[in-house]
Parts: structure tokens; C-alpha cells; sequence
């Protein structure tokens, strides 16, 4: 008897050999999660880096939240 993955058209041998493939598969998703979750991260604490070098600099918060991307509360929460 031959087991299917549905979603991906593969044949398996053995529900042992299923199960293994549906495991890995989901700990390949969680990685795929973990490594865009820390992408994002990095997006927003550039944006932040940003925000608060141009405070330094005395730039309008309007234009700090445009160029950034943050909004104009965010920018004054700061606290600079």
C-alpha cells in the first residue's frame, strides 16, 4: 500500500515515512517563520536607528515618520 501526500503529489512506502516527511516539513516551515520574523526585526530596528539619528539632527518628526515609515507617535516616543 502507498501513502500520498495530497499537497505534493509525493508517494510514500510506508505512514512512517509519511509521518517523517510531515515533520520535517513543518519544522521547515517553523525555520521559514523564524527567519522572516528576524528579517522584520532588523527592518524595524534599522527604521528605529533612523528615526532616532534624524531626531538628533533636529529633522521635523513629519518628515522622520515619511522617511522612515514609522509613525509620527512612534517617532515621539523615542524619547530622545
Amino acid at each position: 500500500m502507498k501513502f500520498a501526500d495530497p499537497k505534493n503529489d509525493i508517494a510514500f512506502k510506508t505512514i512512517k515515512e509519511l509521518e517523517v516527511y510531515d515533520y520535517i516539513s513543518i519544522q521547515e516551515g517553523k525555520r521559514i517563520n523564524e527567519l522572516e520574523t528576524a528579517r522584520l526585526d532588523g527592518e524595524r530596528n534599522k527604521q528605529i536607528e533612523i528615526a532616532i539619528k534624524s531626531l538628533k539632527k533636529d529633522l521635523d518628526i513629519e518628515v522622520i515618520s515619511d522617511i522612515t515609515g514609522l509613525s509620527v507617535e512612534e517617532v515621539v516616543n523615542l524619547n530622545i
